[in-house]
């Protein structure tokens, strides 16, 4: 079975495979500032073996220092390759040799492959100002997403915002409840930090103080974590609530 591993760096592309090596010139996306996300996904076609249309994201993380510069990156999709055969990919963003180097290696795989292609994601994403969420700490920046499905799962603005991911803006949520056996993707967005005090309580999802991130009219202190969602999404949810402004 023949594995691809492949990686990129700042200024080259390097694929390994059967036939031996294979360079090639072309940027490396490293900074959230400009069209970091949306550099991304045409970056890892270079470096896998996926047939895009048929790719579908599974999970993401992302860690950036305070000048937004990304130190770690992971993510997961599944697709069938250029042989249609269906396979798990996973791609990573690391130093290497004083360089950032994006890398991924892959496996065959059974069971459906569910998610969301990763451009739609990146290009959502691409068109909010990230960096100009960062708190007064400036610690960095945490992103994450993953998927979720099953009935009655609510999430609630509690102890940290729900926001609606749309163009570019951000609308705040009151609650959402979901009840659906087609995924939904959860996007968890804070400073940096590991989100390990996200928890799932009797179906409700909740988060600790110990989670911070961005409102810019919120004094540091103040702030906690925020959660995005898609506008497809909502469109599975049973119950979406939003958060009345004092002007509406």
């Amino acid at each position: 079975m023949l594995v691809l591993i492949s990686s990129i760096s700042l200024g080259a592309i390097y694929v390994w495979g059967e036939v031996g090596n294979h360079e090639e010139e072309t940027p490396a996306p490293i900074n959230l500032n400009g069209d970091f996300f949306s550099e991304l996904w045409p970056a890892t076609l270079k470096v896998t073996d996926v047939q895009d249309p048929t790719a579908k994201l599974s999970s993401f993380r992302l860690l950036s220092n305070e000048n937004c510069a990304v130190e770690s990156l992971h993510f997961e999709f599944c697709g069938f390759d250029s042989k249609g055969i269906k396979r798990a990919y996973f791609v990573d963003l690391s130093p290497k040799s004083g360089q950032e180097l994006l890398s991924s290696h892959s496996y065959e795989m059974e069971g459906t492959c569910e998610g969301i292609h990763p451009q739609v994601l990146y290009e959502e994403l691409d068109k909010v100002d990230i960096s100009g969420r960062v708190g007064a700490n400036g610690k960095g920046i945490s992103i994450w997403a993953d998927f979720s499905s099953g009935s009655n799962n609510v999430y609630s603005c509690g102890s940290l915002y729900l926001l609606l991911l749309e163009n570019g803006e951000l609308k705040p949520l009151k609650k959402i409840v979901f009840s659906s056996s087609i995924p939904w993707c959860v996007i968890h967005v804070g400073e940096r930090s590991t989100p390990e005090n996200v928890v799932e309580s009797e179906n409700e999802i909740t988060a600790e103080d110990s989670i911070t991130g961005f409102l810019e009219n919120l004094p540091a202190e103040e702030r906690k974590g925020e959660i995005w969602f898609l506008s497809q999404d909502l469109d599975k949810a049973e119950t979406v609530e939003y958060l009345q402004s004092e002007n509406s």
